[in-house]
């Protein structure tokens, strides 16, 4: 819940827009405002604060006539501001040229004009039956009906008045469809927000909603938006479980949906967008490389194609950075393939530092810890531990409980690596109660710990390899299990395992030697 201030609303609004934006603020309200520019110079004062201070706004502005009445220019400049922004950003939707029509048929009808409003209205109701605007269209076929009661269905057949009788109750059904699948998909949605996807109980409740028949292939929805949210919540469910294949179909066919009805999907943009990012996430888990890479240009076309269009453009720079690099670390990384990513470690470091104003808390966390697993995956311990010290030190790092425990575990294995026995001994132990203390203590963290503490306490050869052995066979049983695969995604432990077992072989025949 957002907790600022309703007195900061303004302040909180000028400081969003862009310079296009308040450029054209500026030119409408001069054409309209004449001298007085109340509302251009409480504008400009408040744009040039960088904190809201009520009192020093009243002192700046003490002579101007609206100042006894400031509450009322502040709500009013707030208003003319929405105002300018739908006129700004007005991209002539369906949406918007329905209720053009719909308000050009209201105001007929008070004007008593009722055979130009019925054109109006019919206008109205053919652009959202053609984008599939199900309550729009519901409200106005209520409104045509009226108007044919008034005439008796005048020229129309007892079948041909059922039939405008039973348009609105048809769209009413298809309405219910598609809220049941943006109930489930909302539900899944918010289990997966949660970062609990570690939770068997969880993951049951998501595997029961995957099971209802309302998203089940058989009962597909009519309607475009209803089969947007049919194969997003098909998708949901799959990603939670990690069925990545799935997953990437249902992204897939959510794409064809928005393609099948373009004219609805051009009031879709956020979707759009997301679905993109969707599909690449999940072929950069399922395929190949360079089909990740096609995959990759369709999302950054899709960018820039909104950015110059000035649409979408909240997250343009994260984007921009995940579609043209980030995605490469994120397969390399997904795949243990380190070496790789070591190779463009220094471009996104680079990149990043770029956009780092323009990234928020949970993508600032996930991005770091991408770099420190990097650097931890090719043997850099100092460097990973330089950025797992910075992970460990961020305010929100708790918010992500996963990249938080994974902090702590790959911070761990840098100490094993560093010798650092006598740290270790106490530190694994504390790190038990942390996790414990925050509800993460799942099989895999207690085998992580448990199969640490072994190796610190056996500096032998042997000893060493027989518990790598046993640990190996403990980790692979585990990955077995859909609630442990995300501890495997954020610390590969079979990948570390192994390159372990390799240096004990060959510490091993040196000692034969």
């Amino acid at each position: 819940m957002n907790l600022r201030k309703k007195s900061t609303h303004l302040f909180d609004l000028i400081q969003s827009l862009t310079k296009g934006e308040k450029r054209y603020f500026k030119l409408y309200t001069n054409a309209f405002e004449g001298k007085s520019q109340t509302y251009i110079k409480l504008f400009e004062a408040i744009e040039k604060q960088k904190q809201y201070n009520e009192a020093a706004l009243k002192k700046k502005l003490a002579k101007e006539s609206f100042i006894k009445h400031f509450a009322v220019a502040k709500n009013q400049l707030f208003n003319n501001i929405l105002k300018t922004l739908r006129l700004y950003h007005n991209k002539d939707t369906a949406a918007e040229r329905t209720a053009r029509h719909h308000d050009n048929y209201l105001i007929l009808i008070k004007k008593n004009l009722r055979h130009i409003a019925s054109s109006e209205l019919d206008k109205a109701i053919k652009i959202a039956d053609e984008a599939q605007l199900l309550r729009e269209n519901i409200m106005l076929l209520q409104k045509r009906n009226n108007i044919l009661m008034q005439t008796q269905f005048n020229g129309l057949s007892s079948e041909e008045v059922k039939s405008k009788l039973d348009e609105p109750l048809v769209l009413c059904e298809e309405l219910v469809i598609f809220h049941k699948c943006l109930r489930i998909s909302q539900e899944v949605d918010y289990l997966i927000y949660q970062k609990s996807l570690r939770s068997k109980k969880i993951l049951e409740r998501i595997e029961e909603l995957s099971k209802s028949p309302h998203i089940q292939i058989e009962n597909k929805p009519v309607t475009f938006r209803a089969k947007a949210f049919f194969h997003h919540t098909r998708g949901g469910c799959a990603f939670a479980i990690k069925d990545y294949t799935t997953y990437l179909e249902e992204s897939t066919q959510i794409a064809k949906v928005y393609a099948q009805n373009k004219l609805g999907a051009a009031s879709e943009t956020t979707s759009l967008l997301i679905n993109a990012n969707n599909i690449l996430h999940g072929a950069i888990r399922v395929k190949p490389l360079h089909e990740v890479q096609e995959q990759a240009k369709k999302y950054t076309h899709l960018i820039e194609d909104f950015h110059k269009q000035n649409i979408n453009q909240i997250h343009y720079e994260r984007r921009c950075f995940e579609a043209s690099l980030h995605y490469k670390l994120d397969y390399y990384l997904f795949h243990s393939q380190f070496d790789k990513a070591y190779q463009i470690i220094n471009e996104i470091i680079l990149e990043l530092k770029k956009i780092e104003p323009h990234i928020s808390s949970p993508y600032w966390i996930l991005y770091q810890y991408h770099i420190a697993y990097t650097y931890w995956g090719v043997q850099k311990n100092d460097l990973a531990y330089d950025y797992l010290l910075k992970l460990s030190n961020h305010p929100h790092i708790k918010h992500n409980t996963a990249i938080w425990s994974a902090t702590q575990l790959l911070s761990l294995l840098v100490h094993y690596h560093n010798n650092n026995i006598e740290y270790l001994t106490h530190q694994i132990s504390n790190t038990k109660q942390n996790l414990k203390r925050n509800k993460y203590f799942y099989a895999y963290e207690e085998a992580f710990l448990s199969m640490l503490k072994k190796l610190i306490l056996n500096n032998k050869s042997n000893d060493k390899q027989t518990i790598l052995n046993q640990y190996e066979q403990i980790f692979k049983e585990l990955k077995t299990h859909k609630s442990e695969l995300d501890a495997f995604e954020k610390i590969d432990i079979l990948y570390w395992i192994n390159q372990e077992q390799k240096k004990v072989r060959q510490a091993t025949l040196k000692e034969i030697a």
